[in-house]
């Protein structure tokens, strides 16, 4: 029987892992975890495709309003 290992399942290890691209890029948490949720949506929920999306959208908006409020603090 094939059994996932618990804290290092096969969808954060396919390929390069989010971490260790997150990481290379110096990303902040959120852009890291727009990353992380994007990436492994396809394997983390076959169920439930979009929840991982779903949470990506809402780092992404976030992320958004953060640069907002920064640009018109600057101005």
């Amino acid at each position: 029987m094939d059994t996932d290992d618990p804290i290092n399942p096969k969808h954060y290890t396919k390929g390069i892992s989010a971490y260790s691209y997150i990481a290379s890029w110096d990303m902040g948490y959120e852009a890291g975890n727009i990353i992380k949720y994007v990436t492994r949506f396809p394997y983390k929920n076959p169920t439930n495709p979009t929840q991982d999306l779903e949470k990506a959208k809402w780092y992404l908006e976030e992320l958004i309003s953060r640069v907002e409020r920064e640009v018109a603090a600057d101005v």
